[in-house]
């Protein structure tokens, strides 16, 4: 993926894409993996073509029924797509940085 494929409609593309090709590799239905995870069918499909984003929860649970580590279904993010944002407390302002595709929260 580019630097300009970061909007989340690609994104979901991209994840849908990569569970699609690790669904169809093992030689499983759709349906067999929306039962393992706990998903409807159409759910499954509308993940694998893009045209809908799932859940942590469901990533999770889609990851397990395919035995499929999810930083491999997660496209990496370079550095130049990092976001920083602050967080505004009673006491102090502090960065919360995210890097590849993982957030770490500043002590």
């Amino acid at each position: 993926m580019t630097k300009d494929d970061a909007s989340p409609d690609s994104l979901s593309a991209e994840v849908g894409r990569r569970l699609r090709e690790r669904r169809v590799a093992r030689k499983e239905t759709l349906q067999v993996v929306a039962d393992a995870a706990d998903i409807s069918l159409s759910h499954l499909a509308e993940i694998e073509t893009g045209k809908s984003s799932c859940s942590l929860p469901v990533l999770l649970r889609l990851s397990r029924a395919l035995a499929y580590p999810v930083a491999q279904i997660l496209p990496t993010l370079g550095a130049s797509r990092l976001r920083v944002d602050t967080v505004r407390t009673a006491e102090a302002q502090r960065p919360i940085s995210m890097k590849d595709s993982i957030s770490s929260f500043a002590a």
